[in-house]
Formats: C-alpha cells, sequence, structure tokens
C-alpha cells in the first residue's frame, strides 16, 4: 500500500490540488471573493488616555484593524500556499487511501505507518507548492 509510486501519486494530487485552488483564489479570479472575504477587516476604536505634563489627562482612541476571519482558520484554507497542504494533504491522502486501497488496520503499526505517511506527504506537499508557487510569481514580475 505504501510504495513508493503512491507517495509520489499522493504528493502530486496535494500540490496541484492547492497550486490550483490558490490560483482561482487570487483577485479578478473565479473564487476571488473567497480570499476578499477571508482577509477583510473591520476598524476597531481602542480607547487611549493622553497625558501631557501640566495638563488634563485626555482620552483619545486609538484605531486598529481587525480581521473578520481569523487568522488560524483561513491560512490553512484558503490564503497561504505553504499552509494549504497541512488540510488539504490529510483530506486527499484519507481519501486516497480509503478509496484506492482496503486499508486492514488491524494494529497499530498499520495506523502509525498511515500517520507517519501524512506527515512526510504534508511537507513534502507543503515545500513542492510553496517551491513552485515561488517560482510563478518570480517569472510573472520579472516580466
Amino acid at each position: 500500500m505504501f510504495s513508493l509510486l503512491w507517495f509520489t501519486c499522493m504528493i502530486t494530487s496535494v500540490s496541484v490540488f492547492v497550486l490550483g485552488l490558490r490560483a482561482v483564489t487570487q483577485e479578478d479570479k473565479l473564487f476571488g471573493f473567497l480570499r476578499e472575504r477571508a482577509l477583510k477587516t473591520r476598524d476597531t476604536k481602542t480607547p487611549i488616555q493622553i497625558v501631557k505634563e501640566g495638563q488634563q489627562p485626555a482620552i483619545g482612541y486609538h484605531i486598529i484593524k481587525v480581521p473578520l476571519v481569523k487568522e488560524w482558520i483561513h491560512k490553512p484554507l484558503l490564503t497561504c500556499v505553504t499552509c494549504m497542504p497541512s488540510v488539504y494533504g490529510i483530506l486527499i491522502t484519507l481519501a486516497g487511501t480509503f478509496l484506492f486501497f482496503e486499508p486492514q488496520f488491524c494494529n497499530v503499526w498499520d495506523i502509525v505507518k498511515l500517520v507517519v505517511s501524512i506527515m512526510f506527504i504534508c511537507i513534502s506537499a507543503s515545500f513542492i507548492t510553496e517551491l513552485l508557487w515561488s517560482l510563478k510569481e518570480y517569472l510573472q514580475y520579472r516580466s
């Protein structure tokens, strides 16, 4: 079940899926509205006390931009090409394992092998997607 061909297929599948999803969620693309919504912020006033020598303390406001969607939610789902394989790598690897094989988890060792395989696939796919995305941006902004 865990052959070199299987690892290669899983890493390639995760990388291609993540790069495709990241490409279609760019600005001015089909699902760009999802990325815009994830990165949207709102202004929040925070009171601060202003103290000057010889004068009464005054209260002023400091405006802080607060994101609507937390970073730990939107980064692995839509916005960070390095973080996205951590979520989609688990989903694609489990789907590939259970759809194309009949895994027999008879003992703990089989489960440990699957967990280690998922970790390897996610880390490898993160490296490949970051490398390819950086190359794409370099070539895009160079020309």
